[in-house]
């Protein structure tokens, strides 16, 4: 069942505990009966919801990678010259494809997340190898905006228990936003504080920053701000909730502070070694 069901059924249930000197026996077990129906039948639907999900997002993969590899295909002109114009709409069929296809990624990762079967290959790696590959993939998207990215030194002895997939889906949903709502020009850099027992990374931006009101609800699924920049930015409200998600499920936690025009701070938690 989702975390709210399940939160909604221990207050139920902490109810009953404290009522219990005032019910009779036949009362609370009757209540108890009732809790275990609501528990099954919540149980059931999460994995009516998961497998759903999974149908249709299996269905909209397949057509999704045809039109791209279809796409590519006339953008290098294997079947002819393609004029300039030709090439920009060929340019925006791939980017919608894209923009589709990670929709129903984090559809499908939260679905899974929620209901448990998400697989988990946790393991002792360099965070320097994570965030180089990161970095690299994203580079012409930084470049494209002309903004400055710093890395911070302490990344290069910092080592972390996770799993290196997941980490770096986090890591690039945050430095993704950060590129978004950052303007030409601008900074964002990636932090490091080594604890203990936790790893700290941050990404900090210049950009529109986000109003106290925004903050309270950022990790809500389908979230989006009503700020004009946010807005005129494509996207659905799942990344930040995906990545909440995946963070708390290898054991960290997850934030952010801003001040709304003077930038933003997203910071994750994620652990050393692995607890004995």
């Amino acid at each position: 069942m989702s975390v709210d069901s399940q939160k909604k059924l221990e207050v139920l249930r902490s109810i009953l505990l404290k009522l219990g000197d005032s019910l009779s026996p036949d009362e609370a077990s009757q209540i108890q009966e009732q809790l275990d129906e609501l528990s099954l039948d919540l149980e059931r639907e999460r994995g009516e919801r998961g497998q759903f999900v999974s149908h249709v997002s299996h269905e909209l993969r397949v057509p999704m990678t045809s039109i791209l590899g279809y796409t590519d295909l006339l953008r290098k002109g294997i079947f002819g010259p393609v004029n300039e114009q030709q090439l920009n709409f060929l340019n925006i069929i791939r980017s919608n494809v894209e923009r589709m296809a990670a929709l129903v990624t984090n559809l499908s990762d939260l679905s899974r997340l929620n209901t448990g079967s998400l697989p988990m290959e946790l393991e002792m790696f360099r965070l320097q190898d994570v965030v180089d590959s990161v970095v690299r993939n994203l580079q012409s998207v930084f470049s494209g905006k002309s903004q400055n990215l710093e890395i911070a030194q302490a990344v290069d002895s910092a080592q972390a228990y996770a799993d290196p997939q997941r980490l770096a889906q986090v890591l690039t949903n945050l430095l993704d936003n950060a590129n978004r709502y950052t303007a030409i020009g601008g900074s964002i850099s990636v932090n490091i504080a080594c604890e203990e027992k936790m790893t700290r990374l941050e990404v900090s931006d210049n950009g529109i920053g986000i109003s106290p009101e925004d903050q309270s609800r950022l990790f809500e699924p389908f979230f989006r701000s009503e700020h004009p920049s946010v807005r005129e930015m494509p996207g659905w409200g799942l990344s930040l909730s995906v990545s909440k998600a995946l963070v708390e499920q290898m054991g960290g936690a997850i934030g952010a502070a801003s001040n709304l025009g003077k930038g933003s701070t997203f910071w994750f938690t994620i652990p050393v070694f692995r607890e004995s």
